[in-house]
């Protein structure tokens, strides 16, 4: 399933209507973006920008939309605000796009137009934003092909509204950036798919869409993630406790976490040739760092004095200290005399931009690779190791807790089912008998 996700939204520069792109920093996509030479970055909007026309929009989505899901909901909401008129979205964007262009005749506009109506059905499709809209005809579903009554622009708007107020909800409650983004696009693709204002919303109506979701094929964690958004978005903006309590959450799975020898761990770290990299990858594995924790990391977060590393609003917005090596703070003094990092410890380019995700996956790649380690080792995979070899060392689990910065002991308890420092001391029946 594609992990990458890139919200489209719509503003009007100097006279023309363009497109921003807002994804999380990934050097692939905008190799990507580069290559279709109509994609630029815009510093007034610290954002990727595109001119608004149907071209463009159908080669943005020929080249992101098999490595990401695009969600467009907020430029939608955009266009129906500026072109009320339109009785179908989709159709008012192919129509924006062709009225009054120089050299096209009657017979042109109508031949676009039917191309509109080919692409408008796959026109920016993703697990997360075209797939639940049934076509009855075809048996497919795209959220995006939703045709609207004359009628419903005014109920659209209240429902914007009712979700505006949930995002503002949200963001006083301080949930994190990405909570408010997954549910905003929950609670969207949900009344696209619904159709039909909030106060007629039935426990039906929401069991239907999320079976919708199983019968594509989706995660478990990705229909959690569905069920939590429209479970606060009908609690807190509707008060309808109940039905937010009849919708049903999925059987969680118990999977135990992967773990890598410290032998293994070894020709990791010592693989990457660049400072920077085996930096990055060293103090990942020493603290026992999420990827997001590492790539948040600002100078001041290191306490040398104390040998201390401050982690600042980490998941659940909660900041935790863990012990700093000497071997890794030594590494870190050596690494910012070479780079002198301003803004983030471990900086990309251009300038003083964040190091992207993308990236330091593929440094753990290469690292792997280079090991000679057949295994799908990921960022987490380090993680897990740290607080699993904790464990054999004997340290205690109430610690490990601490350190990891989880939120209830039951998720530190399932290091004790990969831990083998009991496991190799159980003795099979086996060795007494003679085969």
């Amino acid at each position: 399933m594609k992990n990458r996700v890139i919200y489209f939204s719509m503003t009007r520069y100097e006279g023309k209507d363009l497109l921003l792109l807002k994804f999380e920093r990934d050097s692939y996509i905008e190799e990507l973006l580069l290559t279709t030479n109509v994609a630029s970055w815009n510093k007034m909007y610290n954002s990727w920008s595109v001119i608004y026309n149907l071209e463009n929009l159908k080669l943005i989505q020929n080249t992101l939309g098999d490595i990401a899901h695009l969600d467009i909901s907020e430029a939608e909401k955009t266009l129906l605000k500026r072109y009320p008129r339109n009785i179908t979205l989709r159709n008012s964007l192919c129509r924006k796009r062709h009225i009054g262009l120089p050299g096209k005749s009657k017979q042109s506009t109508s031949s676009n137009q039917s191309m509109c109506t080919k692409i408008k059905a796959n026109s920016f499709n993703s697990p997360e934003t075209g797939k639940i809209h049934e076509n009855k005809a075809h048996g497919h579903f795209d959220l995006n092909t939703n045709r609207m009554k004359k009628n419903d622009s005014l109920k659209l708007s209240v429902i914007e509204q009712e979700i505006a107020e949930f995002e503002a909800y949200m963001k006083q409650k301080r949930y994190s950036a990405s909570t408010v983004n997954s549910y905003l696009s929950s609670v969207r693709q949900f009344f696209n798919y619904f159709g039909r204002p909030s106060v007629e919303v039935k426990n039906s109506d929401i069991s239907d869409f999320i079976s919708r979701i199983i019968e594509k094929g989706y995660s478990g964690s990705f229909q959690n993630q569905v069920v939590s958004g429209i479970k606060l978005f009908f609690s807190r903006i509707h008060n309808q406790d109940i039905i937010a309590g009849l919708i049903e959450r999925p059987r969680r799975g118990h999977k135990l976490p992967n773990v890598l020898s410290k032998t293994e761990i070894k020709k990791i770290l010592a693989a990457p040739r660049n400072l920077k990299h085996r930096s990055m990858l060293s103090l990942i594995y020493a603290c026992g760092l999420r990827r997001s924790e590492l790539l948040n990391l600002k100078p001041a977060d290191i306490d040398s004095n104390r040998g201390l590393l401050i982690i600042r609003q980490a998941k659940g917005n909660r900041d935790r200290i863990v012990p700093l090596p000497g071997k890794i703070l030594e590494n870190l003094r050596e690494y910012y005399l070479a780079y002198r990092p301003a803004t983030w410890l471990f900086e990309g380019l251009p300038g003083n931009r964040q190091y992207s995700a993308t990236s330091l996956a593929k440094v753990l790649k290469n690292a792997v690779t280079k090991a000679g380690i057949n295994k799908p080792v990921s960022l987490h995979w380090l993680r897990h190791s740290y607080a699993t070899h904790l464990l054999e060392q004997g340290t205690d689990l109430r610690i490990i807790q601490e350190l990891l910065g989880h939120k209830s002991s039951k998720t530190t308890e399932i290091y004790t089912h990969v831990s083998t420092q009991s496991l190799q001391q159980i003795k099979s029946p086996i060795e007494d008998i003679d085969i």
